[in-house]
Parts: C-alpha cells; sequence; structure tokens
C-alpha cells in the first residue's frame, strides 16, 4: 500500500483513498488472460491514462491505459511508428542491464526509470539507435524521441529476459538475459525454479529450500539451470523482483506469482475433473 500510495502522490493524485482499491485490483487481476498493471513512470503519458481512469471510477487496466495513454496524445505530437526488432531490445538490454546490475550491487536496491534512462549506457543505445533528447512530435525527417520510446524499450527488454521490475519502486534491475550474456527468457526459468519448490512441500521434505537446493533445478532437456550455487543466489535479485521467491532468513519459499499461478492451475485442472464427471449435457458447477 505505501508503493501505491507514493505513486498516487508522486502522479498528483488528489483521492488517494478512493483510487487505492481500483489499484491495487489493477496490479493483481483475477483473470489469468488479464495483464497486471505494471505502475508507469508518474510524469508519464501512461500515468495520465491512469489517472483519467481512476477519476472516472474504473479499474486501470494495462490494456485501458495504454489504449487510453494513446488516444490522449494529439495528433501532432505521436510518434513515428517504428518497429523494433528483437535484436534493438538484445543491444539495449546488453548496454542497460550490466548497469543496472552494477548500481544494485552498489546501493542495495535498484534505481529509478529517470535514473535508468539518464545513464551512460542508456544514453549510448539512444544514440545507436537514432533515438532523439525531449518530448513531442517526430519531426519532418522522423526522428524518435526519448521520452516516446521508454515504456516500450524497458516493457520489451523485460520480455526478452533482459531486466525484471515490479509495482514497488526501485524495483528494477538486471533479468536472467544479462546472467548468460544472451535471450533467455524468464518465465520458463521462475516456474521451473517454483516448481523445485513445489515438490519439495509436496514431499514434505522442506518448507524452505536453501541456494545449493536451488543450484539443482534442471531445464527441460535435463540440463541446469544455473551454473553453480552462486550463480544461482546471483539470480535471487530478478527471481523475487518477478515474484517467483521469497527469501526468508529460513530459506527459499514460493513467491505470490508462483502461488498465484499455483492456484488457478488448481482451479483448472479441478473444473476439469468435474467436466470429465460430469453426465453429457449436464452444466457442470464451479462453485
Amino acid at each position: 500500500m505505501e508503493a501505491i500510495d507514493g505513486w498516487l502522490g508522486a502522479a498528483g493524485a488528489e483521492n488517494v483513498d478512493g483510487y487505492r482499491d481500483l489499484l491495487v485490483k489493477a496490479l493483481n487481476p483475477t483473470s489469468a488472460e488479464r495483464e497486471p498493471l505494471v505502475l508507469p513512470d508518474p510524469q508519464s503519458a501512461d500515468a495520465n491514462a491512469v489517472l483519467a481512469l481512476l477519476k472516472k471510477g474504473q479499474v486501470p487496466t494495462q490494456r485501458a491505459v495504454q489504449a487510453g495513454a494513446a488516444n490522449a496524445r494529439p495528433p501532432v505530437v505521436r510518434e513515428p511508428a517504428r518497429k523494433w526488432s528483437d535484436a534493438e531490445i538484445d543491444r539495449f538490454g546488453q548496454l542497460g542491464a550490466p548497469w543496472l546490475h552494477e548500481y544494485r550491487q552498489t546501493h542495495g536496491t535498484g534505481p529509478t526509470w529517470n535514473e535508468f534512462f539518464s545513464s551512460a549506457p542508456v544514453e549510448r543505445a539512444f544514440d545507436e539507435f537514432g533515438v532523439e533528447s525531449g518530448v513531442g512530435e517526430g519531426g519532418v525527417q522522423g526522428y524518435l524521441r526519448r521520452d516516446g520510446v521508454r515504456s516500450l524499450l524497458i516493457r520489451r527488454g523485460r520480455r526478452r529476459g533482459w531486466f525484471a521490475f515490479n509495482d514497488q519502486p526501485r524495483s528494477l534491475c538486471a533479468g536472467p538475459s544479462f546472467f548468460v550474456a544472451g535471450y533467455r527468457a524468464p518465465d520458463p526459468v521462475g516456474r521451473r525454479v517454483a516448481g523445485l519448490i513445489r515438490q519439495s512441500h509436496a514431499a514434505g521434505e522442506k518448507p524452505h529450500l536453501q541456494w545449493a537446493d536451488i543450484a539443482e533445478v534442471l531445464d527441460l532437456d535435463g540440463s541446469r539451470v544455473f551454473r553453480d550455487v552462486e550463480d544461482a543466489e546471483a539470480q535471487a535479485g530478478w527471481l523475487a523482483t518477478e515474484q517467483w521467491i521469497t527469501i526468508k532468513p529460513a530459506g527459499i519459499g514460493l513467491g505470490f506469482r508462483a502461488r498465484r499461478e499455483q492456484r488457478r492451475n488448481g482451479l483448472r485442472s479441478a473444473r476439469k475433473r468435474l467436466a470429465d464427471q460430469s453426465p453429457e449435457g449436464e452444466p457442470v458447477s464451479t462453485d
């Protein structure tokens, strides 16, 4: 709640109490098909779209925010369309992720988005991509403006495994691709780690695992996900940030996202069992 209140304050919201519950619903959707909202930069167009939806009493879903931000931009300032290739996103990650990792090691927390996008490696990436400084229209020659591509680059970089973040302030950190110096999809790794923890719980072996246990996680092809214990522990930051794990003094447990997926999978299995047991044509209740 403190993170939500802090974001609302930074975005200039006046009715903090009235908006809090709507934001909680957007950040933790009940539908498995709905993408959770990731709180944008408080000064961005996406943030303005969030506030506009909140003022209407609507839940600011990720899709609604993106649509609202797009509709709110006057045609004269709309950025020119550009498709970013995976190679370009990987290049952005290769330049930005090492800076993020070093920042977290030095400060014990991640930077703000503004600090990250003002860093020397990101400035270099923008120069390579031909992205101009400032905000506003693309211009006659179709120059891209930096504030117009920040959200796209960081979100695509997250999906490509270079970055991780959540709704907490300063949660931004390097993702799994940084640790293997190449593309690595984050969700399969997170699910493999969570699967090992669940197996241990189901077998009644350990309520909390240690990094030596996590280092034993295997990929689908039987190869190790992590090189060794040190590598597994080094990747704790993004695993915890993406809520696949929780780290406590006693050891490592399931994170919120892993528990949520477990509940949803359980509901799907229960519905399937009921459907299989129900006589043909008879409605199935999941209450």
